[in-house]
């Protein structure tokens, strides 16, 4: 019942768990282009944070000389918290729903979200677009046609910043983030 997020990089290296936690359930994204991102930290119910020059690797369990600093401050998680919604909001975002194997991707421009991916069955989706409070911003119900598709649905005028938005058909729901720029 958690939202856990993750930006990978290199996700084909030895020893990457991106294909593990993507089949898991986790929204996880790879970071491209890669060899630009350095970030090795964690976002534990905002108000912890796990980071240091440790790499979450067998390697730097087991044989470096890495470091691990766990604070426990939610002025400190906020600050990461930022970093992260900003490395999160310049990459495409999409999700895999392992109940129907639909595949979604949303993107917020000129007044209006757009949803493109591709749907394996034909129906109704409920679509909601909430704030990071968990407040509904947005909620309608589209008629997806099987195939692939790019769906635009007007929203009201929001600030800058990131929503959530949740697509629920009767087999299952999805989820994602999608940053807002006017």
């Amino acid at each position: 019942g958690l939202e856990v997020r993750g930006i990978i990089e290199n996700i084909n290296d030895n020893g990457s768990e991106y294909n593990k936690l993507l089949n898991g359930g986790v929204n996880v994204i790879d970071h491209v282009p890669s060899a630009l991102l350095h970030h090795k930290y964690a976002i534990l119910d905002d108000e912890v944070v796990i980071t240091g020059s440790h790499n979450w690797s067998n390697a730097a369990d087991q044989q470096n000389d890495e470091n691990t600093v766990i604070i426990h401050d939610a002025q400190v998680a906020n600050q990461f918290r930022q970093e992260f919604e900003a490395r999160w909001g310049e990459l495409p975002v999409s999700v895999l729903n392992p109940e129907n194997r639909d595949h979604w991707a949303g993107v917020i421009r000129s007044g209006a979200l757009f949803l493109f991916g591709k749907s394996e069955t034909s129906g109704s989706r409920t679509i909601e677009m909430m704030d990071l409070y968990g407040r509904t911003i947005l909620q309608e119900t589209v008629w997806i046609s099987e195939g692939e598709h790019t769906y635009a649905i007007p929203v009201p005028a929001l600030p800058s910043g990131q929503y959530l938005v949740r697509c629920t058909s009767p087999s299952g729901g999805a989820q994602f983030m999608v940053p807002m720029t006017w």
